[in-house]
């Protein structure tokens, strides 16, 4: 039965709530790692993307046509229909644009894009993030690239994409979650009752132990290598029982050698107390024996004061 105050329950009750805050901390920052991991590598591919339309516009510039042949040389290159394209001269005017539109929120896609343009004719790399405005706010992804002939910019590509895969990578994350989380738990569960039973067992055997010294078995120890992590507490407790066997030795010497001390003089008064009254001792020498008796007494009397002082400092009141 389980009982928390046990060791059992607590190492369930520690092992479970260990797992359940990590799945929590994994549960609140994972989606954001995922979603930048995932916008990283969009990125990354976009600005791939946009540097081999900005090769193919070149080849398409050079033979004087930046309309329909550019328009094929595009879809001559696979999953490039996945975003929108945009190619401005060098005075950020449009020379051309993709006929997908992918991006849901065009004004987003095109607030980008115009965003990005003036810095990328300068001569950079240039990326931003921004989220649509809807529901799902999904986030897009532009990057831009100049368009260098001669070592001078002629014109930039702008390149910008939607990411709709997030949210389902998002959930397929968190269901796997939940389903390891499970299968922690019920291993946290295992775990917890084989460590409770490895440490519960040698407390078991030390009970045992105290229980026949108890009922007066002070030969009784523990075994020291079946304790494992508690063998020093197996030592200690084997040093405490021969200790007690020694002391209960001592104190069965000790009542053997009064009762002795005490029979002696207790004979020898009932001996010639009864000699007295059956007339066994004359009159002549009962002074004698009678003061035998009372050295007797006074012996007892003394025996019994060195038993009382010594109960008293035992108990500690001496």
């Amino acid at each position: 039965m389980f009982a928390f105050r046990s060791i059992y329950g607590r190492l369930v009750f520690t092992f479970c709530a260990v797992i359940i805050l990590a799945f929590m901390i994994m549960a609140f920052t994972m989606p954001g790692i995922l979603r930048d991991n995932a916008i990283a590598e969009e990125r990354d591919t976009l600005f791939d993307k946009a540097k081999v339309v900005g090769d193919v516009y070149l080849d398409v510039y050079e033979q004087g046509d930046t309309g329909t042949l550019m328009q094929k040389s595009i879809e001559r290159l696979s999953s490039y229909d996945e975003m929108d394209i945009v190619i401005a001269d060098r005075f950020s005017s449009a020379v051309w644009e993709s006929d997908s539109q992918n991006v849901s929120d065009r004004e987003l896609a095109e607030a980008s894009a115009s965003g990005v343009i003036p810095d990328v004719l300068a001569g950079a790399e240039k990326s931003v993030v921004a989220y649509a405005d809807n529901e799902a706010r999904l986030p897009v992804v532009t990057v831009g690239v100049p368009i260098r002939m001669r070592d001078s910019i002629v014109g930039c590509v702008i390149c910008s994409a939607e990411i709709n895969s997030i949210d389902g990578l998002i959930s397929r994350y968190m269901s796997q979650l939940l389903v390891s989380g499970c299968f922690m738990m019920l291993i946290a569960i295992g775990v917890a009752m084989a460590t409770s039973r490895r440490m519960e067992r040698p407390l078991e055997l030390v009970a045992s132990a105290a229980d026949s010294i108890a009922r007066g078995d002070f030969e009784k120890r523990v075994d020291v290598d079946r304790m494992h992590e508690m063998s020093s507490l197996a030592v200690t407790f084997n040093k405490m029982a021969e200790e007690l066997q020694k002391y209960e030795e001592t104190r069965s010497s000790f009542v053997a050698n009064v009762s002795h001390e005490l029979r002696s003089p207790l004979t020898s008064i009932q001996g010639f107390v009864q000699g007295i009254l059956d007339g066994t001792i004359d009159e002549k020498e009962r002074e004698q024996y009678l003061a035998i008796v009372l050295d007797e007494t006074k012996r007892l009397n003394a025996l019994i004061s060195d038993l009382l002082d010594l109960a008293k400092v035992e108990s500690g009141q001496f």
